[in-house]
């Protein structure tokens, strides 16, 4: 599986790279593609975010449903 954090991690050492490199040129396809770089990164750390959230979303869906009845026989055996 990709690892998309280490791969945003990239894209933003790359577009710092282009960053730095850019100071010396005026050339706007370089400017597009820095600007694209952390684009690219932003994308791929959003999804890894709503993934998370997901998955996080569905755990807690999971949870074992307890009845009020069962929690009134929890409660007498107490």
């Amino acid at each position: 599986m990709v690892d998309l954090m280490a791969s945003a991690e990239r894209c933003r050492f790359k577009a710092r790279q282009c960053e730095l490199l850019a100071k010396d040129t005026s050339s706007a396809p370089f400017a597009n593609a820095t600007l694209l770089l952390f684009s690219t990164a932003d994308l791929e750390e959003d999804f890894v975010r709503r993934d998370l959230a997901t998955n996080q979303h569905r755990n807690s869906r999971r949870e074992v449903k307890v009845s009020a009845s069962e929690r009134r026989s929890d409660c007498k055996t107490i």
